[in-house]
This record gives structure tokens, C-alpha cells and sequence, in this order.
């Protein structure tokens, strides 16, 4: 393993991820869109993981019983990291790894071929704030080489009629996430906004929209990231039961 990555045990060992030591590192809301996909879709769908990053998205869709997948990142030094995240968890033969621009995806993946795309997107515009000085984090966190229009026009080309996108965004977003969904053929179907605790406004939220097809919003309920006593809240157990007891 390179000097500047190491391994992350998490879910009390049952899973590995390798990550840079400096650097873009993941963080719970790849773990509160896995429970989020998880919870809405049933095992075996083909997945593609649009900036997949150190891969943990991929690990425990596969992990929860979705066992064909794609990861597509950018970053030559996050490849590495997914690659080995998926060879240290016993799924380099399940989940394909992918060096890639999500905005020149034909070529890469065939049209229509995934049931499901399921991104983390940069959250921030480029020019949003200060930048931080790592580049890797700056690509992973600011639109600076994606953006939310190019990770929707990346699931109009692979999914069918009737497939599925999953992402989360900063809830501040989400007009602007609901204005450029009909855009690429896609309609939010479900709805649900993530809270830091009980009484405290969404930081963020978890869209499911589907390609093609018209369906009602569902909003479900607020989700909670933690107690108030500290640590994560029931969503966090509830994903790591569900992904772990399929080990």
C-alpha cells in the first residue's frame, strides 16, 4: 500500500476502506445514502457510483445484496483507493472500478445498462467560499470538475425508462436540484431531509428520482443524523445490521 494511503476499519471491523491519509477522506453522508438506497430498492439491481471516491458507497451497496456495480472516479489516487477498498472487502470481482469523467461517459459504460446511479456530488460551487488546500479535496467537495448537471446528464445515459437515481445534496440546494431534474428526463419520487439533531434545519437531503416515468413525491420522515446524547442515531445501526449480517 502507498506511504500516503491507509486502511479504515469501520462497523467494528467488519469493513475495511483504504483512504488517503491527507486528503479527501468519507464521511457519514456516504453512509446516510447507502442506508437511504438500501432502504428503498430491492437487492440485485446494477449500480453505477457516479465520483465514487474511496468506494464505500459501492462497498456496502454490493455488501446489502446489490451485486453487480460500476464505481466511476476521476481522481487517480481515489481509483487506487477504490480498487483496493473492494479487493480489501472481497469484491474486486463484483464491482467494476472505472478512471473516468462522469461528463464523458459514453465510451465508458454502455446506455441504459444500470438499474440505478447513485452519486455524492461536489456540494459546493467552484467559487463558493475558501477553497481548501488540498486539490483532491477541492475536486471532491467544490464543482470544479463536476457538476450536479453533469451527474443527472450521466443518469439519463444509463439508466432505461424507469430507472433510478440517488443523491444527496445540501438542503439549501434542493431548488436548484428540483429545477434541473426535468431537464434530464428524470422526476423526484422520494424525499428526505437530514436533520444534525431534533429541532435543528435539514443540512442536507436524499432525493430518489426516476427516468421517464411520472410518479408522486413521497417526503418521508425527518431523519435525525444524531442522538442527543451523542453518536449517530437508529439509521446508523439499522445499515450497519442490514450490510453486515449479509457478510
Amino acid at each position: 500500500m502507498s506511504a500516503g494511503l491507509q486502511t479504515t476499519p469501520f462497523f467494528e471491523g467488519a469493513f475495511q476502506c483504504v483512504q488517503p491519509v491527507r486528503g479527501y477522506r468519507f464521511s457519514a453522508d456516504a453512509l446516510l445514502l447507502s442506508a437511504f438506497v438500501l432502504s428503498g430498492r430491492e437487492p440485485g439491481q446494477r449500480f453505477l457510483d457516479v465520483g465514487a471516491g474511496c468506494g464505500v458507497i459501492s462497498l456496502l451497496l454490493a455488501a446489502g445484496g446489490w451485486p453487480r456495480g460500476a464505481a466511476l472516479e476521476l481522481q487517480e489516487e481515489l481509483v487506487e483507493c477504490c480498487r483496493q477498498t473492494m479487493a480489501a472487502n472481497g469484491l474486486a470481482g463484483r464491482v467494476r472500478v472505472e478512471k473516468g469523467d462522469v461528463r464523458a461517459l459514453k465510451g465508458i459504460v454502455e446506455p441504459g445498462s444500470f438499474d440505478a446511479v447513485v452519486s455524492n456530488p461536489p456540494y459546493f460551487p467552484a467559487e463558493a467560499g475558501r477553497l481548501n488546500d488540498s486539490q483532491q479535496e477541492v475536486t471532491a467537495r467544490h464543482e470544479v470538475a463536476c457538476t450536479m448537471d453533469d451527474v443527472l446528464s450521466a443518469a439519463r445515459f444509463a439508466l432505461p425508462e424507469g430507472g433510478r437515481l440517488f443523491v444527496t445534496y445540501p438542503a439549501v440546494r434542493l431548488s436548484d436540484l428540483f429545477a434541473l431534474l426535468p431537464r434530464h428526463k428524470l422526476k423526484a419520487c422520494r424525499l428526505r431531509c437530514v436533520h444534525p439533531l431534533p429541532g435543528r434545519e435539514a443540512s442536507s437531503v436524499l432525493v430518489e428520482a426516476v427516468k421517464s416515468r411520472p410518479r408522486d413525491l413521497v417526503v418521508e420522515a425527518p431523519l435525525y443524523a444524531h442522538r442527543e446524547s451523542g453518536g449517530y442515531a437508529e439509521w446508523f445501526d439499522e445499515l450497519r445490521c442490514a450490510v453486515v449480517a449479509r457478510v
